[in-house]
């Protein structure tokens, strides 16, 4: 379960904590008592050093909570099918029980774990960490993608921005000074089609280069974007605007403070981020000592690769059904 309730800590000690704060944190019935990382907003816990017994909050360790919370439950608790379950959800990076369970019927994963089709459902502790938002609110409106049938016909498209910094990768010589600090989104309604770029920051700059990025994309699959839907952020902007209309695509914005009405584009940056956000967490936990929080870019990237190969209801991928190519 996720902590439910945080307040401001007065105690000097937690200085170093770069302005944590106390919350508390329930978990399985018991209430713990946790520092927050100031930064980040995630709850810590601390560990005494190797080969100690004692445990005290002036230990130089300090990890996520996710420790705590996403440790998965000893084996005599789940079924064998369960156990494999969990396994195979895992590895496809934390998609729902459903869907895995849909693809284990359908046998996309052998013969040997179509078993796990009709198990139960376990409870993934990551998930529940990783995944956790809001109740959504119940509006009764016309869906986005009613009239867009082919790919291309609408993309919808929003940015993320985070505050903790993103490794880039390279491939020789030194590690990069620089960091990613936010990512564009784009989102075909026909396939579900997923592509991101990663950006230094969310000026209309790095969001006109995502657009032209995107569009090669499309070209390489002989898809022509027609229609772009945006909030009135950066895609509002007159460097925007001019590429619509210099390659005849129509441009739709969102009203003032209705996200609603960009709800493919929020509906889709929010499954991506949480499946990302719970395989990070969930590898922090198994190597804390390697796995930090400046990988959420490759956590995202996998999270979309993962997405646009998954086979969905119809038995094609958004990646299949997007390039019109069956993969074999």
């Amino acid at each position: 379960m996720p902590p439910t309730s945080c307040k401001a800590s007065k105690n000097p000690q937690d200085g170093f904590l770069a302005g944590g704060s106390f919350g508390t944190l329930t978990y399985d019935g018991f209430v713990r008592t946790v520092p927050y990382n100031g930064r980040n907003g995630l709850p810590l816990i601390f560990a005494a050093n190797p080969g100690s017994t004692n445990s005290s909050p002036k230990c130089e360790h300090a990890y996520p909570a996710a420790l705590l919370s996403t440790a998965v439950p000893p084996d005599t608790v789940l079924s064998k099918n369960q156990r494999k379950l969990l396994h195979v959800h895992e590895r496809m990076g934390h998609i729902g029980f459903d869907e895995i369970q849909h693809l284990a019927r359908n046998g996309i994963f052998g013969e040997n774990l179509r078993c796990i089709g009709s198990c139960d459902k376990p409870l993934c502790h990551a998930c529940c960490l990783g995944k956790a938002h809001k109740r959504p609110i119940n509006l009764n409106s016309t869906p986005l993608k009613a009239t867009h049938l082919r790919p291309g016909d609408c993309v919808s498209t929003d940015q993320l921005e985070s505050n903790a910094p993103g490794r880039i990768a390279v491939l020789k010589g030194r590690p990069s000074k620089e960091s990613y600090h936010a990512c564009t989104f784009f989102t075909d309604h026909a396939s579900n089609k997923v592509h991101i770029t990663l950006h230094h920051s969310t000026g209309a700059n790095e969001a006109l280069h995502a657009k032209h990025r995107f569009e090669k994309l499309a070209a390489d699959s002989n898809v022509k974007i027609l229609e772009y839907h945006g909030d009135n952020g950066v895609y509002a902007t007159s460097e925007f605007k001019s590429s619509c209309e210099l390659l005849q695509q129509r441009l739709v914005h969102s009203g003032v403070g209705a996200k609603h009405q960009n709800g493919v584009a929020e509906r889709m940056r929010g499954t991506i981020t949480h499946r990302a956000r719970t395989m990070l967490l969930h590898a922090m936990r198994l190597w804390p000592d390697i796995i930090t929080e400046d990988l959420w870019p490759f956590a995202l990237k996998l999270a979309v690769d993962i997405h646009n190969s998954t086979p969905g209801t119809s038995g094609l991928s958004p990646d299949e059904i997007f390039s019109g190519q069956k993969c074999t």
